[in-house]
Order: C-alpha cells, then structure tokens, then sequence
C-alpha cells in the first residue's frame, strides 16, 4: 500500500477529497491532508511518502516551492499537481521539478483521481524496479534505456544517463527521433489538449513496447523516441501513423545514444522553426498574449472587447481578426469558455446559490448565466452540481 498525503488550502476541496475518495480500497494509505508545503514537509519528515498530492497557490510555501524542496532534499516520492484553468503556468512550473502529473481542479472527480494515482503510482513501481537494476543492464536493459531517455529529456536528469553509457551496448544503441507539436497553443493549454490525449494514447499502445518511450514536454510538444536496429523505419511507421490536421510531426534519422542530447536540442529546434514558418505567432504574439490574460484574469468583471482592445493599444475589429486566426474562436467565444469554466469550479467545489455564482463568474442576471450554462455543457448548473457532487 502506497502512502499519498494531500496538500490543499482549500479546507472544502481538501476534506472533500479526504472523505469522497475510498483511498484503501484502490491501494492508498492517506497519511495527512494538510494546508500548506510547509505542513507538508514536517509531514514528510515523519512519515514516510510515495505519492504528493499538492495544489500550487497555497500560503506559507506554495506548491512550486515546496515541488523544489522535495527535490533539492532528495525526497523520492511521485508529485501530483492539481491546477485550476487560471494557473496553469504554474503547473507547468511544478512539471520541471518533476512532478508526475497534473489534474484540473474544477473537473476533478473521486474516479480521475483514483485514474490518476494508480498511473503515477505505476510510475513509482517502475522506477523502484529500475533503481535495483542499475547494476545489472541485462536483466533490466529496455527499461533502464526508456527512463534514461525520458528522465534526460523531460527533467535533465544525467546521473542515469550517463551511467548507462559506461556500457558498451547502450554507446552503439541506435535512437530515432519524433516530434509532435500542436499548431494552435490555445488548444495545447486551454483546452484538452489534443497533444496530451495524443500522448496518453502513446503511452497506452507503446508502454510495454521495448522499442518506444514517449515523452510529454513542458512547452506541450511530444517527443517520441525509437530503439534498435529497427528505429528508422519504425520511426516512419509511427510518424505516418500521427499525422494529423491540428499537429506538426516531424522525424529524424536515428544517432547514437551517446549523440542523443545534442541531438535532441537540434532537432527541437527545427521543430520551432517549422512552427515559426507554419505558425507565425505560434507563441502569440504579444498582443495576442496580453488579451487572452486579461480574458483569463478578469472574467468576473463586465468586460468587453471595446475594454481588452484598448488595454493592448489596438482597435476592437483589429483585436478581434487576431483572436480568431489565432484561437479560431471570438472574443465571447473565449470569455464564455472561461466564465462556464469558473462556474464549473465552483459549482462542484462550493455550496454557493447559483445567484451568487452568476455574479461571480461576470453574468448580469441567473437567467442568462443557466442559458449559457447548457448552451456549453448540455447541463443546467443544477444538473451539473448534482451529477459532480463530491
């Protein structure tokens, strides 16, 4: 049984999910359910822990910083990040310390989140099993390969790397390389994105494939990596396999595995360009970025296109052309998406009368507020509360 504590500061989200998950059932043992990192690392000095479970603004210590000290004290547990849609740069701050996952707060339920640890907790296995082959290569080779490849790659991590190459079969060992990366940003961070659906497919079809891993980057692109004598065609195979309208795939003759990091920082280069070239404000341009900020930040007040154009300097239609070349969506499309997505998280994370929902999320009146509710998700907000109660 795997020990999991939960670090939330939200008193109802954390006593919900203490009471509405079956923790022992599915193999868990919640040791504590504390308010902030700094609880969270008196814990972890009193008992032993395999699984984080940590929202990322919290007081004392936030999530972040308290991913870095787990870290920078060698604390080998698993870290699962929950975000909720405004802070999401967060998350992808926590994933480079190494968090394992990340689960959106206000779509959260007991079954994602059982979904979610069982994986992670896979994960722990696995890298427990890897740890006990470090010195013998041919029991464990494959799968010291993978998670040489993915921990160099995703974290920078070298130490196993670099030990595997003292072995004359990993230096002639022959990897292939593909990249995924999505053309749209907004529907790499915003939305499901197409690119981590991708990716966890990959993994469910290549996880006990000796000759694939995949690897989930923090800008959102998929690297895919080939092994063998076999990895230039195999590379073919899966880059043909791929392709799809919203995603840019590209692919690269295998090197050596002792070529591999320069390699990578090369062909992850290309990748940029070829969305530079395709995409030209792939990143957003900075006026782009400026009103989807505002959009995402200040939801809850009467805002207007009139009000985020002239925030960026630019004229509404200007504003406006730009939102949906980039985003394929208008500016109500996206303030509806993120107001409905508030309304979500607070519909399933608080008792609040629907009344003071609509006010919180930017809505005039209840009435306009349950009709967008259902235009967007099929439900009424009453509907939805009831079938996402905790």
């Amino acid at each position: 049984m795997l020990n999991v504590i939960l670090v939330e500061d939200e008193y109802i989200v954390r006593r919900g999910m203490q009471v509405m998950i079956e923790w022992e059932r599915h193999g868990f043992r919640l040791v504590g359910a504390v308010g902030n990192g700094q609880e969270a690392l008196d814990l972890m000095e009193r008992e032993p822990v395999d699984i984080v479970i940590t929202d990322v603004r919290m007081p004392v210590i936030d999530g972040i910083e308290l991913c870095r000290q787990i870290r920078s004290r060698g604390i080998k547990c698993e870290i699962i990040i929950l975000s909720s849609y405004d802070n999401f740069e967060y998350a992808k701050q926590a994933m480079i310390y190494g968090a394992r996952d990340y689960l959106h707060k206000p779509a959260l339920t007991p079954e994602s989140m059982i979904d979610t640890l069982t994986r992670v907790a896979g994960m722990r296995t696995q890298e427990r099993q890897t740890q006990s082959r470090m010195h013998s290569y041919d029991t464990g080779y494959n799968t010291l390969l993978k998670n040489a490849v993915r921990r160099l790659i995703s974290r920078g991590e070298r130490k196993l790397y670099e030990s595997l190459l003292q072995d004359e079969r990993a230096r002639q060992e022959r990897v292939g390389m593909i990249l995924v990366a999505c053309r749209n940003p907004y529907d790499a961070v915003v939305n499901h994105p197409t690119l981590l659906q991708l990716a966890r497919r990959l993994h469910e079809e290549y996880q006990d494939d000796d000759r694939v891993v995949s690897v989930l980057l923090e800008d959102g692109t998929i690297a895919i990596f080939c092994f063998g004598e076999e990895a230039e065609s195999f590379c073919c195979q899966l880059s043909e396999k791929r392709t799809q309208p919203e995603c840019i795939v590209l692919w690269n003759p295998p090197v050596q595995l002792g070529e591999l990091p320069d390699a990578f920082e090369t062909f992850w280069q290309q990748m940029r360009l070829r969305l530079s070239q395709e995409s030209p404000d792939f990143h957003c341009n900075e006026i782009v970025s400026q009103a989807l900020a505002i959009i995402m930040e200040q939801y809850c007040r009467r805002l207007t296109l009139a009000d985020v154009a002239g925030a960026v300097h630019v004229t509404p239609p200007y504003l406006s052309r730009l939102l949906v070349r980039e985003y394929g969506k208008n500016f109500i499309d996206l303030l509806s998406e993120r107001r409905i997505q508030k309304a979500q998280e607070l519909l399933t994370t608080t008792n609040l009368e629907i009344e003071r929902i609509t006010d919180q999320v930017g809505y005039k009146n209840s009435k306009y507020f349950i009709k967008a509710f259902k235009r967007m998700t099929g439900l009424t907000p009453g509907q939805y509360r009831k079938e996402h109660a905790r």
